[in-house]
Protein backbone atom coordinates (compact mmCIF):
# COMPACT_ATOMS: atom_id res chain seq x y z
CA UNK A 1 0.00 0.00 0.00
CA UNK A 2 1.37 3.43 -1.01
CA UNK A 3 2.17 6.00 1.68
CA UNK A 4 -0.38 8.81 1.83
CA UNK A 5 2.05 11.37 0.41
CA UNK A 6 2.90 9.14 -2.58
CA UNK A 7 -0.78 8.35 -3.17
CA UNK A 8 -1.59 12.08 -3.19
CA UNK A 9 1.24 12.72 -5.62
CA UNK A 10 0.04 9.94 -7.92
CA UNK A 11 -3.54 11.17 -7.71
CA UNK A 12 -2.45 14.69 -8.58
CA UNK A 13 -0.41 13.34 -11.52
CA UNK A 14 -3.46 11.50 -12.89
CA UNK A 15 -5.60 14.61 -12.49
CA UNK A 16 -3.02 16.71 -14.32
CA UNK A 17 -2.83 14.16 -17.14
CA UNK A 18 -6.61 14.04 -17.44
CA UNK A 19 -6.83 17.82 -17.43
CA UNK A 20 -4.19 18.01 -20.17
CA UNK A 21 -6.02 15.41 -22.27
CA UNK A 22 -9.36 17.23 -21.82
CA UNK A 23 -7.68 20.44 -22.94
CA UNK A 24 -6.34 18.70 -26.05
CA UNK A 25 -9.81 17.33 -26.78
CA UNK A 26 -11.29 20.83 -26.66
CA UNK A 27 -8.56 22.11 -28.97
CA UNK A 28 -9.25 19.21 -31.38
CA UNK A 29 -12.98 20.04 -31.41
CA UNK A 30 -12.21 23.69 -32.14
CA UNK A 31 -9.73 22.61 -34.83
CA UNK A 32 -12.39 20.47 -36.53
CA UNK A 33 -14.72 23.46 -36.81
CA UNK A 34 -12.05 25.71 -38.35
CA UNK A 35 -10.98 22.95 -40.76
CA UNK A 36 -14.56 22.54 -41.99
CA UNK A 37 -14.89 26.29 -42.51
CA UNK A 38 -11.60 26.40 -44.41
CA UNK A 39 -12.66 23.57 -46.70
CA UNK A 40 -16.18 24.88 -47.36
CA UNK A 41 -15.42 28.58 -47.76
CA UNK A 42 -11.84 28.69 -49.06
CA UNK A 43 -11.37 25.24 -50.60
CA UNK A 44 -8.25 24.72 -48.46
CA UNK A 45 -7.27 21.24 -47.27
CA UNK A 46 -4.95 20.85 -44.30
CA UNK A 47 -2.70 17.85 -43.74
CA UNK A 48 -0.28 16.80 -41.00
CA UNK A 49 2.84 15.28 -42.56
CA UNK A 50 0.78 14.18 -45.56
CA UNK A 51 -2.14 12.71 -43.59
CA UNK A 52 -5.56 14.35 -43.80
CA UNK A 53 -7.00 15.59 -40.52
CA UNK A 54 -10.41 13.96 -40.13
CA UNK A 55 -12.95 16.70 -39.41
CA UNK A 56 -15.34 14.23 -37.80
CA UNK A 57 -13.01 12.39 -35.40
CA UNK A 58 -11.42 13.85 -32.28
CA UNK A 59 -9.65 10.55 -31.69
CA UNK A 60 -8.02 10.55 -35.12
CA UNK A 61 -6.74 14.10 -34.70
CA UNK A 62 -5.26 13.30 -31.28
CA UNK A 63 -3.69 10.07 -32.54
CA UNK A 64 -2.12 11.77 -35.58
CA UNK A 65 -0.53 14.43 -33.40
CA UNK A 66 0.81 11.86 -30.94
CA UNK A 67 2.70 9.96 -33.63
CA UNK A 68 4.36 13.02 -35.19
CA UNK A 69 7.37 12.88 -32.84
CA UNK A 70 9.25 10.66 -35.31
CA UNK A 71 8.75 13.19 -38.10
CA UNK A 72 9.39 16.44 -36.25
CA UNK A 73 12.98 17.69 -36.32
CA UNK A 74 13.11 18.21 -32.56
CA UNK A 75 11.79 14.72 -31.81
CA UNK A 76 8.70 16.08 -30.07
CA UNK A 77 5.09 15.53 -31.12
CA UNK A 78 3.42 18.48 -32.80
CA UNK A 79 1.16 20.23 -30.29
CA UNK A 80 -2.48 20.54 -31.29
CA UNK A 81 -2.30 24.15 -30.09
CA UNK A 82 0.37 24.86 -32.75
CA UNK A 83 -1.74 23.26 -35.48
CA UNK A 84 -4.79 25.21 -34.32
CA UNK A 85 -2.85 28.50 -34.38
CA UNK A 86 -1.70 27.95 -37.98
CA UNK A 87 -5.15 26.85 -39.13
CA UNK A 88 -6.71 29.96 -37.57
CA UNK A 89 -4.16 32.09 -39.40
CA UNK A 90 -5.12 30.27 -42.62
CA UNK A 91 -8.80 30.98 -42.02
CA UNK A 92 -8.05 34.70 -41.65
CA UNK A 93 -5.94 34.78 -44.82
CA UNK A 94 -6.98 35.06 -48.47
CA UNK A 95 -5.53 31.63 -49.36
CA UNK A 96 -7.90 29.64 -51.59
CA UNK A 97 -7.80 26.37 -53.51
CA UNK A 98 -4.70 25.10 -51.75
CA UNK A 99 -3.33 22.22 -49.70
CA UNK A 100 -1.24 23.14 -46.67
CA UNK A 101 0.84 20.70 -44.62
CA UNK A 102 1.09 22.18 -41.13
CA UNK A 103 3.45 19.41 -40.03
CA UNK A 104 6.02 20.40 -42.64
CA UNK A 105 5.63 24.08 -41.73
CA UNK A 106 6.31 23.36 -38.06
CA UNK A 107 9.13 20.87 -38.69
CA UNK A 108 10.96 23.25 -41.03
CA UNK A 109 10.39 26.18 -38.65
CA UNK A 110 9.04 28.13 -41.62
CA UNK A 111 7.68 31.62 -41.33
CA UNK A 112 3.95 30.94 -41.45
CA UNK A 113 2.91 34.30 -42.92
CA UNK A 114 5.50 34.02 -45.68
CA UNK A 115 4.48 30.45 -46.48
CA UNK A 116 0.82 31.44 -46.63
CA UNK A 117 1.62 34.33 -48.96
CA UNK A 118 3.29 31.82 -51.27
CA UNK A 119 0.27 29.53 -51.09
CA UNK A 120 -2.01 32.47 -51.86
CA UNK A 121 0.09 33.47 -54.86
CA UNK A 122 0.06 29.90 -56.19
CA UNK A 123 -3.62 29.32 -55.47
CA UNK A 124 -5.99 29.18 -58.42
CA UNK A 125 -9.72 29.41 -58.74
CA UNK A 126 -10.99 25.90 -58.14
CA UNK A 127 -14.48 25.91 -59.58
CA UNK A 128 -16.76 22.90 -59.27
CA UNK A 129 -16.03 20.04 -61.67
CA UNK A 130 -18.58 17.30 -62.29
CA UNK A 131 -17.04 13.84 -61.88
CA UNK A 132 -18.33 10.54 -63.28
CA UNK A 133 -16.87 7.22 -62.16
CA UNK A 134 -17.05 4.77 -65.03
CA UNK A 135 -16.89 1.46 -63.18
CA UNK A 136 -17.48 0.73 -59.51
CA UNK A 137 -14.97 -1.93 -58.59
CA UNK A 138 -12.36 -1.62 -55.84
CA UNK A 139 -10.74 1.53 -57.24
CA UNK A 140 -14.10 3.15 -57.99
CA UNK A 141 -15.37 2.54 -54.46
CA UNK A 142 -12.21 3.86 -52.79
CA UNK A 143 -12.38 6.94 -55.04
CA UNK A 144 -15.99 7.43 -53.93
CA UNK A 145 -14.90 7.31 -50.30
CA UNK A 146 -12.16 9.87 -50.92
CA UNK A 147 -14.43 12.22 -52.85
CA UNK A 148 -17.31 12.12 -50.36
CA UNK A 149 -15.61 11.65 -46.99
CA UNK A 150 -14.83 15.38 -46.71
CA UNK A 151 -17.37 18.00 -45.74
CA UNK A 152 -19.53 19.08 -48.67
CA UNK A 153 -18.29 22.00 -50.72
CA UNK A 154 -19.56 23.91 -53.75
CA UNK A 155 -16.04 23.83 -55.23
CA UNK A 156 -13.61 21.18 -56.39
CA UNK A 157 -14.44 17.69 -57.60
CA UNK A 158 -18.15 16.87 -57.33
CA UNK A 159 -19.06 13.20 -57.76
CA UNK A 160 -22.29 13.20 -59.74
CA UNK A 161 -22.66 9.71 -61.19
CA UNK A 162 -21.43 6.13 -61.30
CA UNK A 163 -21.72 4.09 -64.49
CA UNK A 164 -21.97 0.29 -64.35
CA UNK A 165 -23.13 -2.48 -66.64
CA UNK A 166 -26.86 -3.36 -66.72
CA UNK A 167 -27.71 -5.55 -63.72
CA UNK A 168 -30.74 -7.35 -62.25
CA UNK A 169 -32.96 -6.03 -59.46
CA UNK A 170 -31.22 -5.45 -56.15
CA UNK A 171 -28.06 -4.09 -57.74
CA UNK A 172 -28.28 -0.70 -55.98
CA UNK A 173 -28.39 -2.34 -52.56
CA UNK A 174 -25.38 -4.51 -53.48
CA UNK A 175 -23.38 -1.47 -54.65
CA UNK A 176 -24.21 0.43 -51.47
CA UNK A 177 -23.20 -2.52 -49.30
CA UNK A 178 -19.86 -2.92 -51.08
CA UNK A 179 -19.18 0.80 -50.60
CA UNK A 180 -19.88 0.55 -46.87
CA UNK A 181 -17.73 -2.53 -46.22
CA UNK A 182 -14.22 -3.21 -47.46
CA UNK A 183 -12.05 -6.14 -46.33
CA UNK A 184 -8.87 -4.02 -46.40
CA UNK A 185 -9.96 -0.44 -45.77
CA UNK A 186 -12.67 -1.32 -43.27
CA UNK A 187 -16.05 0.30 -42.84
CA UNK A 188 -16.94 3.62 -44.45
CA UNK A 189 -17.21 6.34 -41.81
CA UNK A 190 -20.31 7.93 -43.26
CA UNK A 191 -23.94 7.35 -44.16
CA UNK A 192 -24.98 5.34 -47.21
CA UNK A 193 -28.56 4.69 -48.33
CA UNK A 194 -30.30 3.63 -51.52
CA UNK A 195 -32.71 5.88 -53.45
CA UNK A 196 -34.62 3.33 -55.54
CA UNK A 197 -37.11 5.90 -56.88
CA UNK A 198 -34.35 7.97 -58.52
CA UNK A 199 -31.94 5.09 -59.18
CA UNK A 200 -29.13 6.47 -57.08
CA UNK A 201 -27.23 6.27 -53.82
CA UNK A 202 -27.21 8.89 -51.06
CA UNK A 203 -23.71 9.16 -49.62
CA UNK A 204 -23.22 11.54 -46.69
CA UNK A 205 -26.33 13.38 -47.79
CA UNK A 206 -25.18 13.79 -51.40
CA UNK A 207 -27.07 12.12 -54.24
CA UNK A 208 -25.00 10.10 -56.72
CA UNK A 209 -26.79 8.92 -59.86
CA UNK A 210 -26.26 5.30 -60.90
CA UNK A 211 -26.34 4.92 -64.68
CA UNK A 212 -26.53 1.53 -66.40
CA UNK A 213 -24.85 1.35 -69.82
CA UNK A 214 -23.04 -1.14 -72.03
CA UNK A 215 -20.85 1.37 -73.86
CA UNK A 216 -19.54 4.87 -72.98
CA UNK A 217 -20.69 6.49 -76.22
CA UNK A 218 -24.38 5.73 -75.60
CA UNK A 219 -24.72 7.99 -72.52
CA UNK A 220 -26.07 11.54 -72.52
CA UNK A 221 -24.81 12.93 -69.22
CA UNK A 222 -26.54 16.27 -69.75
CA UNK A 223 -29.86 14.44 -69.29
CA UNK A 224 -28.77 13.95 -65.67
CA UNK A 225 -27.70 17.57 -65.20
CA UNK A 226 -24.02 16.71 -65.70
CA UNK A 227 -21.84 18.82 -68.02
CA UNK A 228 -18.15 19.39 -68.80
CA UNK A 229 -17.47 16.32 -66.69
CA UNK A 230 -14.27 14.51 -65.86
CA UNK A 231 -14.85 10.80 -66.47
CA UNK A 232 -12.59 8.57 -64.37
CA UNK A 233 -12.48 5.20 -66.11
CA UNK A 234 -11.53 2.54 -63.56
CA UNK A 235 -12.74 -0.51 -65.50
CA UNK A 236 -9.42 -1.27 -67.17
CA UNK A 237 -11.30 -2.36 -70.30
CA UNK A 238 -10.05 0.44 -72.56
CA UNK A 239 -6.43 1.56 -72.45
CA UNK A 240 -5.87 3.31 -75.77
CA UNK A 241 -7.12 6.45 -77.46
CA UNK A 242 -9.69 4.64 -79.60
CA UNK A 243 -11.33 2.96 -76.63
CA UNK A 244 -11.12 5.81 -74.12
CA UNK A 245 -12.13 8.25 -76.85
CA UNK A 246 -15.63 6.75 -76.68
CA UNK A 247 -16.14 8.71 -73.47
CA UNK A 248 -15.55 11.97 -75.32
CA UNK A 249 -18.36 11.04 -77.74
CA UNK A 250 -20.82 11.21 -74.84
CA UNK A 251 -22.67 14.49 -74.33
CA UNK A 252 -21.41 16.33 -71.26
CA UNK A 253 -17.85 14.92 -71.10
CA UNK A 254 -14.81 17.17 -71.21
CA UNK A 255 -11.88 14.99 -70.10
CA UNK A 256 -11.03 11.37 -69.32
CA UNK A 257 -8.72 9.98 -66.65
CA UNK A 258 -7.69 6.31 -66.74
CA UNK A 259 -6.76 4.62 -63.45
CA UNK A 260 -4.39 2.16 -65.12
CA UNK A 261 -1.32 2.38 -67.39
CA UNK A 262 -2.23 3.56 -70.87
CA UNK A 263 -0.86 2.62 -74.25
CA UNK A 264 -0.11 4.58 -77.40
CA UNK A 265 0.42 8.32 -77.13
CA UNK A 266 -1.59 8.75 -73.91
CA UNK A 267 0.54 10.26 -71.15
CA UNK A 268 1.07 8.27 -67.97
CA UNK A 269 1.06 10.94 -65.29
CA UNK A 270 2.34 10.84 -61.71
CA UNK A 271 1.27 13.87 -59.72
CA UNK A 272 4.11 16.32 -58.92
CA UNK A 273 6.51 14.33 -61.10
CA UNK A 274 5.28 15.02 -64.64
CA UNK A 275 1.78 16.42 -64.07
CA UNK A 276 2.95 19.70 -65.59
CA UNK A 277 3.03 17.97 -68.99
CA UNK A 278 -0.73 17.37 -69.25
CA UNK A 279 -1.40 20.61 -71.11
CA UNK A 280 -4.55 20.47 -73.22
CA UNK A 281 -4.70 16.66 -73.39
CA UNK A 282 -8.26 15.35 -73.13
CA UNK A 283 -7.22 11.81 -72.13
CA UNK A 284 -4.52 11.00 -69.57
CA UNK A 285 -3.57 8.02 -67.43
CA UNK A 286 -2.78 8.04 -63.70
CA UNK A 287 -0.20 5.30 -64.43
CA UNK A 288 0.12 2.11 -62.38
CA UNK A 289 0.15 1.65 -58.62
CA UNK A 290 3.79 0.54 -58.75
CA UNK A 291 4.75 3.60 -60.78
CA UNK A 292 3.01 5.92 -58.31
CA UNK A 293 4.70 4.15 -55.39
CA UNK A 294 8.30 4.37 -56.62
CA UNK A 295 8.52 7.32 -59.03
CA UNK A 296 8.28 10.19 -56.49
CA UNK A 297 11.16 8.64 -54.51
CA UNK A 298 13.19 8.04 -57.65
CA UNK A 299 12.60 11.63 -58.78
CA UNK A 300 13.95 13.02 -55.51
CA UNK A 301 17.01 10.76 -55.67
CA UNK A 302 17.65 11.51 -59.32
CA UNK A 303 17.21 15.28 -58.94
CA UNK A 304 19.53 15.41 -55.92
CA UNK A 305 22.16 12.78 -56.71
CA UNK A 306 21.46 11.23 -60.13
CA UNK A 307 20.64 7.58 -60.85
CA UNK A 308 22.72 5.46 -63.21
CA UNK A 309 20.80 2.19 -62.85
CA UNK A 310 18.61 0.42 -60.34
CA UNK A 311 16.46 -2.55 -59.45
CA UNK A 312 13.02 -2.43 -57.84
CA UNK A 313 11.26 -5.27 -56.01
CA UNK A 314 7.51 -4.96 -55.42
CA UNK A 315 5.08 -6.92 -53.27
CA UNK A 316 1.63 -6.62 -54.81
CA UNK A 317 -1.86 -7.56 -53.74
CA UNK A 318 -3.40 -10.59 -55.42
CA UNK A 319 -5.39 -9.48 -58.48
CA UNK A 320 -8.29 -11.15 -60.29
CA UNK A 321 -6.30 -11.81 -63.47
CA UNK A 322 -3.81 -14.08 -61.70
CA UNK A 323 -4.06 -17.80 -61.03
CA UNK A 324 -4.22 -18.45 -57.32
Amino acid sequence: MLPVSNADTLRQLHQDQLSQYNNQEQQAIELMGVLNTLYNEQDVQVTLFGETLDTSSVGQILALHQKTATRNNNGQAVAIADTLAIVKTLAQSDVTAASVDVGQLIASDSDVQQALQGASANGATNDATDVVLYGFGRIGRILTRLLLAQASSAKGLQLKAIVVRPAPAGDLAKRASLLERDSIHGGFTGSVSVDEANNGILINGRFVQVIYAKDPSEIDYTAYGIDNALVIDNTGIWKDEDGLGKHLQSKGVQKVLLTAPAGGDIKNVVYAVNSDTIGDDKIVSAASCTTNAITPTLKVLNDEYGIENGHVETIHSFTNDQNL
